[in-house]
């Protein structure tokens, strides 16, 4: 059985049929991705299964044909889309405007309240901090977001392909701490507005840090409401930090 497509795979033919304004493509220009390919150390695809991938994307392009497309293909064609362009656009003027990486990284509560008396934090961040009620545990706030989103366990952990047991066990506090990627998760699962993933990543100890790239990727995202873990991977993926969806 052929190997699955990686995800690094699906990003370098996707991005390549964006690019091409017709819906056939030459036969030089297959030569042209699978030297792309090659240089990236994809070198185990046939020129056949290459073309084959290639049609699955100028298919949904251009005659909007789904039926065999597979969901990788159908997520990495929708990022590159021209309906997506205007936020992914919008996704990175704000990561250009609130990246900083020369500023003190703090990532979770204590670290925010250890650095308090030295005056390094934003009123606005200290305020944020008084308001959190901290007898709402973790598994409290996701069973809330759970309830007032209307969502079954299982629409949450599919959409972020997180596995049912790990999800469970979190849900149910059984993990002394869950990892900030993984609450993160979580936020884009839930399909959360940015106030209520501080909430959620604030009960488990965390918050978005503007010297971290990848916090400020998945909250800009947030911002603009984009949920699909592809998408947010490519965003995560051209800026040269690990995704976070992806196997």
């Amino acid at each position: 059985m052929a190997k699955t497509w990686s995800f690094e795979e699906d990003y370098i033919v996707g991005k390549f049929c964006s690019k091409i304004e017709k819906w056939y493509v030459l036969e030089q220009e297959i030569d042209r991705l699978m030297d792309l390919l090659a240089n990236a150390g994809f070198t185990s695809r046939s020129k056949q299964a290459v073309s084959m991938r290639v049609r699955q994307y100028q298919s949904l392009r251009w005659n909007n044909v789904q039926s065999y497309a597979p969901q990788q293909v159908k997520d990495v064609f929708d990022a590159f889309s021209r309906d997506s362009q205007e936020m992914r656009l919008a996704v990175k003027s704000d990561v250009e405007q609130s990246y900083n990486p020369e500023e003190i990284v703090v990532e979770t509560i204590e670290e925010a309240n250890s650095l308090q008396e030295l005056s390094k934090l934003s009123n606005g961040l200290v305020q944020f901090i008084a308001t959190i009620d901290f007898n709402q545990t973790f598994p409290m706030v996701l069973q809330k977001y759970l309830d007032l989103k209307g969502l079954k366990n299982r629409d949450v952990y599919r959409r972020i392909y997180m596995k049912a047991d790990t999800f469970s066990t979190i849900l149910r506090g059984k993990y002394d701490t869950v990892e900030k990627e993984n609450v993160m998760r979580l936020c884009v699962g839930l399909q959360l507005t940015v106030m209520e993933a501080e909430e959620l990543m604030a009960s488990a100890g965390y918050l978005f840090s503007e010297a971290i790239k990848t916090d400020v990727i998945v909250k800009a995202c947030l911002e603009h409401r984009i949920y699909s873990p592809t998408c947010i991977d490519i965003e995560l993926y051209e800026n040269k930090v690990p995704v976070l969806f992806a196997a």
